[in-house]
């Protein structure tokens, strides 16, 4: 009967809802990104403050260039194609034909800052990856 309850511990403590995923080591924008974390400054410094879950959102950078956000972006057009160049991304819609270079700084292979309306204050989000 004991191990029959260590093994059901040890089953229990390896299974894990929501598996982390795990990061490549090369450092590249495409994938899937969750925000998690907005800098905020409410006066002199400022830092990163988390996200209440309706603040939350997910982008999108695939292999083919286009580009894929959850509907509450904090963007104002309707993007769907992007450009990578070191420090900058350029996110472009087609039906509008309107575009946008945001910078962004990978801090490891697993996050990324991303200023999406290249401000200082409110602007710079911070997102894990996903995907």
């Amino acid at each position: 009967m004991r191990y029959l309850i260590i093994f059901f511990v040890i089953l229990l403590s390896s299974c894990n809802k929501q598996q982390d995923f795990a990061c490549s080591s090369s450092k590249t924008i495409v994938g899937k990104w969750q925000a998690y974390e907005q800098f905020r400054s409410p006066g002199i410094g400022g830092s990163y403050y988390p996200l209440a879950d309706n603040e939350q959102f997910t982008v999108e950078f695939k292999r083919d260039a286009s580009f894929i956000y959850s509907s509450n972006f904090p963007a104002p057009f309707l993007y769907d194609t992007f450009v990578d160049s070191t420090a900058n991304v350029t996110v472009t819609s087609s039906t509008t034909g309107k575009s946008a270079s945001w910078i962004y700084t990978l801090e490891s292979a697993c996050v990324l800052s991303l200023n999406v309306f290249t401000c200082y204050e409110g602007c710079t989000y911070r997102l894990k990856r996903i995907e």
